[in-house]
């Protein structure tokens, strides 16, 4: 019963590295189709389309639903890692 257990808990703690591996691989995907100032500066105002999030490499446009569903996305992650900061501070 015990090694059962401990397989479980190796299963899931396998589990939920995949998943952080996946949110931080989205944050990255994410953060690579915001316009910044190296990526905008072809545009009619780099200004005004900076921070916002373009829908692909082959679609420039910005539209308000994709900067919430982005930074909603990378708020969440920003939670998940402050969380594990806590975690790792509260162990040493």
């Amino acid at each position: 019963a015990e090694a059962r257990q401990a397989d479980r808990e190796e299963a899931q703690t396998a589990t939920a590295d995949g998943y952080r591996r996946a949110i931080l691989l989205a944050a990255r995907f994410q953060l690579a189709h915001q316009y910044d100032p190296v990526n905008s500066y072809l545009l009619p105002n780099p200004a005004r389309a900076l921070g916002g999030f373009y829908a692909s490499y082959a679609d420039p446009t910005v539209r308000i639903d994709y900067v919430q569903h982005n930074l909603s996305a990378l708020l969440g992650t920003a939670e998940l890692l402050r969380a594990e900061e806590k975690e790792d501070s509260s162990t040493d």
